[in-house]
């Protein structure tokens, strides 16, 4: 038994594709705050990457969720080691 993969309705399109992807689900549920608001399929992610208008780099262009995660680390210990870092006397 398969336990069903649920998502908020203000994920990216993107990362939901990179759910697809890794983990293979027919289906993924769309839930806010405990109720189901509607479910995603496959045919419904190859609509969106049919009809996308040509703009800004998509989630797997920029290394998909693994890349989002990256940026998110770099960004956390940059600015922990910047707030640690001692203050010259002026």
């Amino acid at each position: 038994e398969k336990t069903p993969i649920t998502v908020a309705p203000e994920l990216p399109l993107e990362i939901v594709m990179q759910l697809f992807k890794r983990m293979g689900p027919k289906v993924i549920l769309v839930e806010n705050h405990g109720v189901m608001t509607g479910l995603v399929t496959v045919k419904d992610v190859l609509k969106f990457i049919a009809t996308k208008p040509v703009r800004e780099p998509s989630w797997d262009d920029r290394g998909g969720l693994d890349g989002l995660l990256e940026e998110v680390w770099t960004w956390t210990t940059d600015n922990i080691h910047r707030a640690q870092a001692p203050r010259s006397l002026l």
